[in-house]
């Protein structure tokens, strides 16, 4: 094994991987820093899995290199089995032993710790199962457990040896929804406490924005797109990637002569970021379209009442739709109102695409 850079959880570079003669990963790089939370999103067939598999030594990559915790474990002439890499996994349906309590499970994350003492291995499933939130429930069996503790004695076995890294496949995929909110926020608390670097892998964009430190998203084998969930959600570099950490909807729109605005079927909007110009598409999320009692003429064309607010798909007066989620909005397709554009706007080059101006 060779040494990278200190502090950092996972180096890779030019990862390449496919099956047959379908490239999947295609020249990937990606980086994490020790005690980070990266999340990993993209559409279907994008290639998330297999960085996954890569990463865990269950596939060699084909081009390359992958480096865990300062050391190449992947590249050229070297692969290092997957019990070697110290890399801690949680699948989606957390694949517990049934035959094991939930003390045996999590001691089982210590198989590897061969030298430890038996007391200072019972003391390592004390604290995490304190720390996981299950202190009284050593002595259950999986199937005595909810989804949600069956992960949380997943996430405590994946950190007894302390790895390097944690990888999280999809780890709420199986659970319902108020689960998930309350178990990724936890997840999250655990990941801190411990100090581990983890790697999430999800489909859902709330998941990846609210848990991540950093979100990098995948297209066609490559990341198009990383940085803080704030800047790719504000700002993403086309709309695929809008599209795939929230509702999106695109206006076109031309760039005034002052170069900090924009004009459009809403009104005069202020650019978030100087630097383009002439005709553009303009980014509106939900939670920016607002209704007033000033504003431009729309007309709903349909509300989805969810309680905390309501989801309108909204017609403008030249025949563009925009999304919007208005708290306490009660109001019926069909109805009249005026809409303003709460903020600044994200904007890029070029107009509209013809299939991108009716949000589905």
């Amino acid at each position: 094994m060779t040494a990278s850079a200190r502090g950092s959880a996972v180096e890779v570079r030019g990862l390449g991987f496919g099956y047959g003669r379908t490239p999947v990963l295609d020249g990937l790089d990606l980086s994490l820093n020790e005690g980070g939370l990266l999340a990993v999103v993209g559409r279907s067939g994008c290639g998330k899995t297999t960085l996954l598999r890569l990463l865990a030594g269950f596939e060699r990559p084909q081009a390359g290199r992958v480096l865990i915790g300062g050391l190449e474990v992947a590249g050229g002439s070297t692969f290092v089995p997957t019990e070697r890499r110290r890399v801690g996994i949680v699948p989606q349906e957390g694949a517990l032993f049934p035959h094991l309590t939930v003390a045996g499970n999590v001691e089982f994350g210590l198989t590897g710790a061969t030298r430890l003492p038996r007391a200072d291995r019972e003391a390592r499933v004390r604290h995490l199962l304190e720390l996981v939130g299950l202190p009284d429930l050593p002595d259950r069996y999986p199937r005595e457990l909810s989804g949600g503790q069956q992960q949380r004695v997943a996430l405590a076995r994946a950190l007894a040896p302390r790895p390097a890294l944690v990888l999280l496949d999809e780890p709420f995929a199986s659970l319902d929804q108020a689960t998930r909110s309350t178990l990724r926020g936890a997840v999250r608390d655990v990941l801190r406490s411990e100090g581990a670097a983890a790697l999430l892998v999800t489909h859902d964009h709330e998941e990846a924005l609210s848990m991540a430190d950093r979100v990098a998203c995948l297209d066609s084998g490559r990341v198009v797109q990383e940085g803080s969930p704030h800047e790719v959600y504000d700002e993403p570099v086309d709309p695929a990637v809008a599209a795939l950490l929230g509702e999106a909807s695109w206006l076109p729109g031309s760039v005034t002569a002052r170069g900090d605005t924009v004009s459009t079927a809403l009104g005069d909007l202020v650019l978030a970021r100087a630097g383009v110009g002439g005709r553009v598409r303009v980014l509106l999320r939900p939670e920016q379209v607002e209704l007033g009692e000033a504003g431009t003429d729309a007309v709903v064309q349909q509300a989805e009442f969810l309680g905390a607010s309501t989801r309108l798909v909204l017609r403008l007066p030249d025949g563009a739709t925009v999304r919007a989620a208005v708290p306490g909005a009660r109001v019926r397709p069909g109805d009249r109102v005026r809409v303003v554009v709460r903020g600044a706007v994200h904007a890029l080059a070029g107009d509209v695409e013809p299939s991108a101006r009716t949000p589905a």
